[in-house]
């Protein structure tokens, strides 16, 4: 909090006193030890110039919901909205937090008064905490509300959900500029005009910025704007993880997502610590996107490749034409499931589908091999190449916790696909958790 220069305050809380001096700023700050969930408390905050008390505090789970628009899409849009809202007053251990936008990011220009906000880091609206309910939930992210709702109930402790998410939001937008300066400075260089941006993106900023008379106009899918706007501001609040869904507006270049991927990861620990958990939503199917069968792998192997990072898989989630499916309860049950799992010690779930772990040539066919694969099902999706490189569907059969695939168009196997359509058409591998596959590719062609 602030006080006056080197006034001393003191902080009361759940049986503990802290004391603490503001310094040359006025700026001062306590931080209590870890403590078992629990509450309601009250905190007291008192020094010369006052005093402040707050109650209904509780100790609990807290996390991070952030991406685009997915993960933005509101509970009231939902397939099952009607019987969720509902039900959500009686979630009273769900707390939310809503970081409302200002200024939406449709297609039409800002005003000054918009355009003035926005270069003074004011897009956000913080709503402060509320007990769910059929009010506070309604216009909360759908995803967010259910994935809280989830782990209140299997925690049995009091849960925290903060919603901060943007739709058409790009990843290095959620990067802390100094990471980009440092690690990735090419990104930086006249992103509105050049080449690293998403073309629809960097045509939206330059429509919505195009009154402003300000060459260093900025908006919210310019590197770096978000993590400033959005995360910098939470960096002081204690989570356990961020449940990340985001993509689409990085989709395109999948080698400049894999560099901005990990720069953001860290960026997340820089503010709360190495321990911090991300559970990444991949990309769901539709069948207008030719570019997401590879970017959907290379999230798949990106989970793989950085620490403490997880993968919900919910391809088969998707709608034939729709970016946004209205389906979001069942994309928020898996996610609860891994980090349940993986983050919570819970052996008893199972935290993801067939996990591709690599193949073996067994003469004309190719050996598959899958981790989480108990009660393995599945036949259709599968492909496989020769030394041409050219793909043909392959015959799939199942053995125990691998897949046997081959075609008799290909004599010597060498490569095998699986989901690479941009819809996700037909590909049915499963556990017996009836949880799916993520696409993927490994190709071991000759030199």
């Amino acid at each position: 909090g602030t006080a006056d220069r080197g006034e001393k305050v003191k902080v009361a809380f759940a049986g503990e006193s802290l004391c603490a001096k503001a310094d040359d700023r006025g700026r001062w700050a306590v931080e209590f030890p870890p403590m078992d969930a629990g509450g309601p408390y009250s905190l007291r905050i008192s020094s010369r110039s006052g005093k402040l008390e707050y109650s209904n505090v509780w100790v609990g789970e807290v996390w991070l919901c952030a991406g685009q628009s997915n993960m933005e899409f509101q509970l009231s849009r939902c397939s099952t909205a009607g019987e969720d809202i509902a039900a959500a007053a009686s979630n009273t251990s769900l707390h939310l937090f809503n970081m409302h936008e200002n200024w939406l990011t449709n297609d039409y220009p800002w005003p000054e008064s918009a355009l003035d906000s926005v270069n003074r880091l004011q897009y956000f609206t913080p709503e402060g905490w509320k007990i769910s309910s059929p009010e506070s939930a309604r216009d909360f992210s759908a995803i967010g509300y259910h994935f809280g709702r989830l782990l209140a109930d299997s925690l049995g402790c009091h849960v925290g959900i903060i919603s901060c998410a943007v739709g058409g939001s790009t990843t290095e937008s959620w990067v802390d500029r100094e990471v980009l300066r440092w690690e990735y400075p090419q990104v930086l260089y006249d992103w509105n005009h050049g080449d690293f941006g998403q073309p629809w993106a960097r045509e939206r900023t330059l429509s919505k910025i195009r009154l402003s008379g300000n060459a260093l106009q900025r908006h919210p899918y310019q590197p770096g704007y978000l993590f400033d706007a959005g995360i910098a501001p939470l960096s002081q609040t204690a989570l356990r993880g961020v449940l990340w869904y985001q993509g689409e507006s990085n989709a395109h270049n999948v080698e400049m997502h894999e560099a901005l991927f990990p720069l953001m990861v860290k960026t997340f620990r820089n503010c709360w610590g190495d321990s911090l958990f991300v559970q990444v939503i991949q990309l769901s199917g539709i069948g207008t996107r030719p570019s997401w069968p590879r970017f959907r792998d290379s999230q798949r192997r990106l989970a793989d490749a950085v620490a403490g990072v997880g993968l919900t898989v919910c391809s088969d989630l998707g709608h034939p034409t729709d970016v946004h499916p209205r389906a979001k309860r069942p994309v928020a049950e898996r996610s609860a499931a891994a980090v349940l799992n993986r983050v919570y010690g819970r052996s008893d779930i199972v935290p993801c589908g067939p996990e591709y772990l690599g193949f073996e040539v067994d003469g004309s066919r190719l050996r598959l091999r899958f981790g989480y694969a108990e009660g393995l099902t599945g036949s259709r999706g599968f492909e496989v190449a020769g030394p041409d490189g050219v793909y043909h569907p392959a015959v799939a059969q199942v053995e125990g916790t691998q897949v046997v695939v081959f075609s008799d168009l290909v004599g010597s196997p060498c490569a095998v696909r699986y989901g690479w359509t941009p819809g996700y058409d037909g590909a049915d591998l499963r556990n017996g958790a009836l949880l799916p596959a993520s696409s993927f590719r490994d190709e071991r062609f000759p030199l």
